[in-house]
């Protein structure tokens, strides 16, 4: 079976040799159907000052989380998927700063629609051709339709740092400066400013009957999400990638995370934690 370059899963694993060579990501297949889970969490101190002077403390804790299947409908001749079927299980957030709480759920959660590449740009309908109501066109377009018309390649880039003919487990990778900016800043708006990734593969294992190298990973980032905001996260886990395909597995990774910003006379500064993880399962 071939799969696709975008998702991440994980299952039991049974241990392989500890030496793979990967190849490049390949097009995915008409019926496949992947189902993707996600969770950020993350909570920080806020010390905040006002414009008159006086201070504040302001705890903050924001959690998001998804489950979303997918199956491919349709593929172009050049192995970019042009239609999707989406059905969004569960998408919400919560935020709570200080006494105030409030938490979102997705206009789509509940919902299966289909997504389609045309001509003048994706277009988002029920399954039965009719168009979506206009409070979820966009979420639909703007959260899922970024997956369509596009290479395989550029769904999955960390085919680009696998540089070498074959690893070892104990071999690392260390990736800097743009190429490093390009694996996680999917905003296309240059949030990253600067991001360092240290791989090291721990071990080789199957899942699904194919090989996934699981790399222990080190991620130190920082951005600014808005203008006035600085940001940096010191993030440890694993990360697993495919053998064949070199698509990402699975990420858990956790740690510090900082901020700070300046805007309308008000400063705040923030320390905390964040933690992130994403899980895929696939059938067909």
């Amino acid at each position: 079976m071939v799969r696709t370059a975008f998702f991440f899963f994980a299952v039991p694993a049974l241990a392989l040799a500890q030496s793979v060579s990967f190849t490049p990501p390949r097009a995915p297949e008409v019926g496949l159907v992947v189902t993707e889970s996600k969770l950020q969490d993350m909570n920080m101190d806020m010390a905040v000052t006002l414009p008159n002077g006086q201070t504040m403390d302001l705890p903050t804790a924001e959690k998001s989380s998804s489950k979303v299947r997918y199956e491919v409908l349709e593929v172009a001749e050049d192995g970019a998927m042009t239609q999707l079927k989406v059905t969004v299980e569960e998408e919400s957030k919560s935020r709570a700063q200080g006494p105030q709480q409030q938490s979102k759920t997705s206009p789509l959660s509940g919902e299966t629609f289909v997504l389609t590449k045309t001509e003048a740009g994706i277009e988002a309908t029920t399954e039965a051709g009719e168009p979506l109501g206009p409070d979820k066109v966009e979420a639909a377009t703007r959260g899922h339709g970024k997956l369509l018309g596009k290479d395989p390649k550029a769904l999955n880039k960390f085919h680009e740092i696998l540089e070498k003919d074959s690893y070892s487990v104990g071999d690392t990778i260390k990736v800097e400066g743009e190429k490093a900016r390009r694996l996680f800043d999917d905003s296309g708006k240059g949030e990253m400013k600067d991001v360092t990734l240290t791989l090291t593969l721990a071990s080789v294992e199957e899942v699904d009957g194919r090989q996934v190298a699981l790399f222990d990973a080190t991620m130190v980032m920082q951005g600014s999400p808005e203008p006035g905001m600085e940001l940096k996260s010191e993030m440890s886990g694993q990360i697993g990638i495919f053998v064949d395909g070199s698509e990402t597995y699975s990420m858990n990774v956790s740690g510090p995370l900082s901020m700070s910003a300046n805007k309308d006379g008000m400063s705040m500064e923030g320390e905390g934690t964040m933690s992130l993880e994403n899980k895929r399962t696939y059938s067909k």
